[in-house]
Parts: C-alpha cells; structure tokens; sequence
C-alpha cells in the first residue's frame, strides 16, 4: 500500500467537533464500556508509579492512553486481539472491538474539547520516515478521521526539532523539548499533546498565602508556602482515615480536582497500594462524597517529571506490544524502543495555570453555617485531575516533599 501523504507542520487548533456520545459510536456485539477498560489501565499505571517513582510524580494517564490506543490499529493480525481485550474487551469480534475502541476515543476527544471557560486540547500526531514504503493506508486514515492525527514523512533523525516544535505548539509552550534525539534506525514516532487550564470556581485568597511546615514522606519537615480558601461548600470525604475534597474549575464544575490524604503517610501508601486511585477515588465521591463547609489549605507547586515509561507499560498489562513483527501495518521490522512522557503542573491561588478569575456574590439573609471543617494537606497528598462527564484521569499526581 502507499505511503501516507505529507502535510505541513501543525499548528493549535481550534477544536468545534460536535459532541458526540459513547453509546451512540458503539457498534454491535458483545461489549464492554472502553472507559472501563480505560480506567482499569490508569489504575494499574498510578499504583505502579506511586510504587516505582520516587520523590514527586506527576503523570498524565489520558496522554500516554491515548497513543496507545492508536498503534492497536498498526497491529500485527496475531497481536490484535490481545491489544482488543485491553482497549474494549471485545475478544469475540476483534474488529468490531477495536471500531469500538476508535469510535469511542474520537467521541471522548470531541466531548473533552468542548470545555466550558476552561481551556483543554489534545493533539496526535505520527512521524513516518521517508524510507518506509509499506505502510498500510488504513492504519493511517484510521489515525487522521478516529484520531485527529496529523501525518508526517520525515527523515526521523533530523526532524528532532519539527517534533519538539509541534509538541510545544500544542502544549502551550510548555513542554518544548520532548525528545533530543530519534534513533538513526527510527522508523516511525507517534506523540499525542495534551493542555489544560483551568481557575478555580472559588479562587484561594492570595493576600492569605503564608508559609508552613510540610512533613515530607522521609520524616524530615521544609518551609514552603501555603494557600488558603475561604469557607465554601466543597464536595468532601472523611473516611476510613482518608480525607479527600474537590475543587471544581470554571463555572460549571465539569472539570476538578480531587486531592486525597491520610492521617498519616501509611494511610496513604496503603489506600494508593491497596485500593487504586482512579476507579475508588471516583466511586467513593459518587457513593459516599457529601457536601460541607470546607476551609482548604493546600501547598502551591509546580511540577515537572520526565518519565520512561518503557518498563511502566510492560508491567502494566501491555507486555504484548514489545518486540520484533507487532506491527507490521506500520512495517514488518518496527518495533517500540522508546515511551517518554513529560509533564508539567501549577497549582496557584487561580488555578493550574495562572488564569483570571471573576465571582459574583450574593448577598441575603442565609445564615453563617454552624460546622465549618479546616482541610489542611501539610502530609502527603495525591491528587488528580479530572472530566467528570466520564470520570476520566487527565492528570495524577503525587506530592511527597516541599521544597
């Protein structure tokens, strides 16, 4: 089959899809919801980075998905249905249940982008070196109408620049330097960028930053500062000795973030090792979470990790996809040698990332409430980020140590 075609370098774009649902994209069969499949991936991912990385983490379980999901459609027939069963768990019909797969993340990105007055893109792309001329047109039109992917042909090794140029395009210039070099032997790179900004819907007062203690997850303590909101009524769990709160972005609170912590640091090692994060932390905010008046205090950060996720995917279920004739839709010798992800996260007194914020307030003859609960993470936290349309994990992170 002949080569994909070239187009120029990307730019942002500017996403308009109309929403679409899940249900509505499925085709017939025997099925199981993509995202149950999506979150049980994430969940064996956070634990083995919560056991694996030291010091702090921070990770995007959606980006790294992402891409994945894409190479199902460059698999080798005798590797397909090994990849189907990760992405939809459809092994009776292992076409339909990767057009499931697809149909279902083309409906996701579409609905993600439709975000409110926060701001959140994805993009894909893939990197096909110019010597490659069997790359089937299938795989590569799967990718640009299910993926939104962008198609390049390049000599890979010189394009290092090109790369890191698209990756910072679309990633609000935040991360500009993903890679530093492509193998001399590369045939192919897939890369998905993804970029989230949102304010709080109840800003914390800046004029109440102040400096504390946080007790590091070694026992030793550092100074770093903390911000504080006022009194609001936050979503909230104190249970099982773990506290959690969310925080909603934008004006309609479909986007939040979910901060958990423990009486002590066991609590939390144990609640991440034990019981997951994704799939218990959003089942115990729709079972259990309640309302109450919540004063939350939280360190402000930023975070920058680079990840080799290499071993992570092995390790994580995706085993099968390593090695020599996986997918020969792409080229029969391409194998995977490299999985990089970089990541990076501000958490201010407007947002993450800095962005304005405007509250109306309304005054009337409510009466103070009598219980106010004072939510002080100075220990240990995770936290993630999410779309709660489906519940879906943008981000994770851990943070261990100020400083």
């Amino acid at each position: 089959a002949p080569a994909a075609t070239v187009k120029p370098a990307a730019t942002t774009a500017t996403h308009a899809a109309t929403t679409a649902t899940p249900a509505a994209a499925q085709p017939p069969g025997k099925q199981r919801d993509p995202l149950s499949a999506q979150h049980a991936t994430d969940d064996v991912l956070i634990r083995h980075l919560y056991k694996t990385e030291r010091g702090n983490i921070a990770a995007s379980p959606f980006s790294l998905y992402v891409p994945l999901a894409m190479l199902g459609n460059g698999a080798s027939e005798g590797n397909l249905a090994k990849y189907v069963k990760r992405l939809s768990d459809d092994t009776a019909d292992t076409a339909a249940g990767l057009l499931q797969s697809n149909l279902y993340e083309k409906a996701q990105i579409s609905r993600l982008t439709q975000a409110g007055d926060c701001i959140f893109t994805t993009a894909n792309s893939l990197w096909l070196s110019d010597r490659l001329t069997g790359v089937s047109t299938e795989f590569t039109d799967t990718l640009k109408a299910d993926f939104g992917a962008e198609v390049f042909l390049r000599d890979l090794p010189g394009a290092v620049g090109e790369v890191n140029g698209w990756t910072s395009d679309n990633t609000g210039g935040k991360i500009d330097k993903l890679l530093s070099e492509i193998d001399d032997s590369a045939v192919a790179v897939v890369v998905n960028a993804t970029y989230f900004n949102g304010k709080w819907t109840y800003p914390f007062d800046e004029y109440a930053t102040r400096k504390n203690t946080f007790n590091n997850a070694d026992g030793t303590t550092a100074q770093t500062d903390f911000m504080s909101t006022h009194t609001e009524h936050f979503k909230y769990i104190n249970s099982g000795g773990i506290q959690a709160v969310e925080l909603p972005y934008g004006y309609d609170g479909r986007f939040v973030m979910r901060v958990f912590t423990g009486n002590n640091i066991g609590t939390v090692n144990d609640y991440v090792a034990k019981n997951g994060y994704i799939v218990n932390g959003v089942s115990k905010f729709a079972n259990t979470g309640g309302e109450d008046y919540v004063t939350v205090t939280m360190p402000k950060f930023k975070a920058e990790t680079t990840l080799d996720l290499v071993d992570t995917v092995d390790k994580i279920g995706f085993d099968f996809i390593f090695g020599d004739g996986k997918f020969d839709k792409i080229d029969k010798s391409a194998k995977i040698s490299k999985i990089i992800q970089k990541v990076y996260i501000v958490v201010d007194e407007l947002g993450t990332e800095a962005a304005a914020a405007t509250m109306f307030e309304m005054v009337g003859s409510a009466m103070p409430p009598e219980h106010i609960t004072r939510l002080v993470f100075d220990k240990p936290f995770v936290y993630g980020i999410y779309d709660t349309q489906d519940n879906l994990p943008l981000f994770y992170g851990v943070y261990r140590q100020a400083g």
